[in-house]
């Protein structure tokens, strides 16, 4: 790449290198590094003021592209006076952002109807008058007021048509209605005529925008436009004025923004407007701008230009600026995302499934989570880094299932979520064996004890046929037997009063291989069952002398359940003829007679039995009372 420098007229401007081909090499290397460039005023033999224009051009491959234009005054060293612009721009200034040079190189751009205003004034004290006039070349597209000025030297601008020199003019540039619908260049300069000395000191390149006609009106005026991607916005478009009877008049509507043409789109993209008294060249037509989601998560700009034509003749209308507004973006896994897992079988609660699932999301700021969709309950995720775990101890078992598929969603804080189908491979582990049965059996106290009391089995997960041997340790091993087919039974009577739990463990060994074994930790419960009280004090066969008043006998009781209050009851053949007492003690109702008997079959042998009731259960005790008389009761005693 280079860039060229060109002048306009070489006579009264020259670079002093010798041989200087008036072109400055860049390449990969210094294109960044400044290049001084010196300018020198020639001598001439006049005596007048001179300006020029340096050029500079960027030429890349075959291509050259005009970039800046240098206006340069030079002052006669002979001329009367020093009547020269102010400032670097060489006494025209400017407002932010507008630029000088040739035509189409740094364009002010008015719109038809528009106004633009700038000051001139002149650097130094003049020795006489200075006119000063801005004009242009073209046409009656532009006006330029004021008309030239007359600057002066100081205390002398009495006249009224005189400025002091230090004074700044302001000048004003009105862009014009014509009947065309095209934009139009104009360039507008500045001369200072100083005596005989007259040059352009400067000029500005002005693109006047037409409004085609009957123009456009919008609304909002102000053509601004914002859209969320993926929503939509609107806008209404209608003719600023009457086209004329009969006349109909179009708007062509697109998108012109450069890279950002897909930011975009736009419904409808024509627009039809007829004139007259009935025409509809002053209704609003609705434009709809349509957001397209894009993969950053900045916000675009775009402009959307508009054409109006009216019968053969074609105008470009404003633009209006959009902003199309970065969205939400939903989470999204990865089409290269890995989805198979492994783990063993037997694994244990929280133990780590692979690595974890990842997924992304454009909006940086986004928190997202992750969940799973697993009906099995066998896993369970870390919502906030994806990573898959066991659920719990031992619920992944290679023999029942050897792989299990669940899906894992992602979700944004706006809701916005993705999934993928996730797939967990089970790895066989050589296990040992499996015994099957209870825990917590039960068993009834009192209930025969020959008959099995619990069942347990054996498996080698890996089906591995094998012989079973069975055997019972622990602490209450003595109270069970188990026989070769796992069949458990009670070696004595339980008791629930007396021992109410016995724990054991049982031993299944692999018979081939005594060192496959399984221990298997039981708790036996007795449970208990309600049992008649026990008459434990109290005889059965009771002497009692004739003629006596006192008691009989006294009766107590056992309740193995504690059950409150006991009744005691008499029966049998003779037990009408005794009372007993709410605590056991037993009386003849009639003082006893031996010579006149009063048991069933009088033989002074009376019988009944006693009974001990809880209420539901009755404990019992056959009784006989002899009645002897006074002297065979006393020889008893002896």
């Amino acid at each position: 790449m280079q860039i060229v420098v060109l002048f306009f007229d070489r006579s009264n401007i020259v670079n002093p290198t010798t041989g200087f081909p008036y072109t400055i090499p860049f390449t990969t290397i210094n294109w960044s590094e400044p290049v001084p460039v010196m300018v020198f005023g020639v001598t001439d033999d006049d005596a007048l003021h001179e300006s020029n224009e340096i050029q500079h051009r960027v030429s890349i491959g075959g291509g050259n592209h005009p970039t800046a234009v240098l206006p340069v005054f030079v002052t006669d060293d002979a001329a009367p006076g020093t009547a020269t612009l102010t400032s670097t721009t060489s006494g025209v200034t400017f407002p932010a952002g507008v630029s000088l040079g040739r035509e189409y190189d740094g364009i002010l751009e008015l719109d038809e109807g528009d106004t633009f205003t700038y000051t001139v004034e002149l650097h130094e004290e003049p020795e006489g008058d200075v006119v000063a006039e801005t004009f242009y070349v073209g046409g009656d597209a532009l006006t330029v007021t004021p008309a030239p000025v007359t600057f002066t030297e100081t205390g002398e601008a009495a006249d009224a048509d005189k400025w002091e020199w230090d004074d700044p003019k302001t000048v004003t540039l009105t862009a014009l209605h014509d009947s065309d619908d095209f934009n139009e260049f104009r360039t507008v300069r500045h001369r200072v005529e100083a005596g005989s000395e007259d040059y352009v000191v400067a000029q500005l390149s002005v693109e006047i925008r037409g409004l085609a006609l009957a123009g456009l009106a919008f609304d909002p005026a102000d053509l601004a436009v914002s859209v969320d991607e993926g929503g939509t916005a609107t806008y209404t478009v209608a003719l600023a004025s009457d086209p004329g009877d009969s006349a109909t008049a179009t708007v062509e509507i697109s998108v012109e923004s450069g890279p950002f043409d897909n930011a975009i789109y736009v419904s409808p993209d024509v627009l039809t407007f007829t004139g007259g008294a009935s025409g509809n060249w002053s209704t609003p037509q609705t434009v709809t701008v349509t957001g397209r989601n894009d993969e950053d998560e900045f916000d675009d700009p775009a402009e959307i230009e508009h054409i109006l034509k009216i019968g053969s003749k074609t105008g470009l209308g404003r633009n209006v600026e959009m902003t199309v507004v970065d969205g939400n973006r939903a989470p999204y896994f990865l089409e290269e995302t890995k989805t198979t897992r492994r783990v063993s079988e037997g694994a244990g609660q929280d133990d780590e499934v692979g690595e974890p699932v990842e997924a992304l999301d454009l909006n940086a700021s986004d928190t997202l989570t992750y969940s799973l969709e697993d009906t099995s309950g066998k896993f369970s995720i870390d919502s906030g880094t994806g990573q898959i775990s066991v659920a719990a101890d031992d619920s992944l078992d290679y023999e029942t299932a050897r792989e299990r598929e669940f899906n894992v969603v992602i979700k944004d804080v706006g809701g916005l979520s993705d999934n993928i189908e996730v797939t967990v491979l089970v790895r066989d582990v050589d296990e040992p064996l499996v015994v099957s049965g209870s825990t917590s059996p039960t068993f009834n106290e009192n209930s025969t004890i020959n008959n099995s009391v619990a069942r347990y089995t054996a498996r080698h997960p890996e089906g591995n046929p094998s012989t079973i041997s069975w055997s019972v340790v622990g602490t209450d091993a003595s109270d069970f037997t188990i026989d070769t087919a796992g069949n458990l039974k009670f070696s004595s009577q339980p008791d629930h009063e007396a021992q109410e739990t016995h724990s054991i463990t049982i031993v299944a060994t692999d018979a081939t291989d005594p060192s496959i074994t399984c221990v298997f930790p039981v708790t036996f419960v007795v449970n208990d069952v309600n049992e008649a009280p026990d008459i434990v004090a109290g005889g059965n066969a009771i002497p009692y002398a004739e003629n006596q008043e006192f008691p009989v006998e006294s009766y107590g009781h056992r309740e193995p359940e504690g059950h409150s209050p006991i009744y005691w009851i008499l029966s049998g053949t003779d037990g009408g003829d005794f009372t007993i007492t709410d605590v056991g003690l037993v009386q003849f109702r009639q003082t006893p007679d031996h010579e006149r008997p009063a048991d069933s079959n009088q033989d002074n042998e009376y019988r009944f039995t006693v009974r001990a009731s809880d209420g539901r259960l009755t404990g019992t005790k056959d009784v006989i009372v002899t009645v002897a008389t006074d002297s065979a009761a006393l020889y008893a005693s002896e």
